[in-house]
């Protein structure tokens, strides 16, 4: 009857620790949603303007060798595509998390269903009179 208590609590205390992983791995999955898009802006930023003017001195519209556009200026430095990189390393690391937190609670479902396999198979030998199979 002990062995049959312990196996109760420990499929009660897997089931705890599964859910328990799954919760976490939904706050961090959550983590990784893009969250609303700033609206655009109609002026140029500080490092946009100067890269334009250098672009300008390039004469893009008749110089086929110059440079596409700005954004291809050495003078131009966009600050958001760096923020977006170091918040893309972010989200990355985030989801890795999550799906570790899912792996952990996959084990702990295993765990269980063994658990109450054990439970099970115990219980049984021990309506049945088998000998060696729980009976006391």
């Amino acid at each position: 009857m002990l062995v049959l208590a312990i196996a109760v609590i420990a499929t009660a205390w897997s089931g705890y620790q599964a859910a328990r992983g799954d919760g976490h791995q939904s706050v961090l999955y959550g983590a990784v949603q893009p969250g609303p898009l700033p609206g655009r802006r109609r002026r140029f930023s500080p490092e946009y303007r100067r890269a334009f003017e250098a672009w300008l001195t390039t004469d893009p519209f008749t110089d086929p060798a110059a440079p596409a556009g700005p954004g291809h200026m050495p003078q131009y430095r966009n600050p958001q595509l760096e923020e977006a990189e170091r918040l893309n390393a972010e989200a990355s690391a985030t989801f890795d998390e999550g799906t570790e937190a899912r792996e952990t609670a996959d084990r702990y479902v295993r765990v269980t269903v063994l658990f109450a396999w054990c439970c099970s198979w115990w219980r049984s030998g021990s309506a049945s009179g088998c000998a060696g199979c729980g009976s006391a």
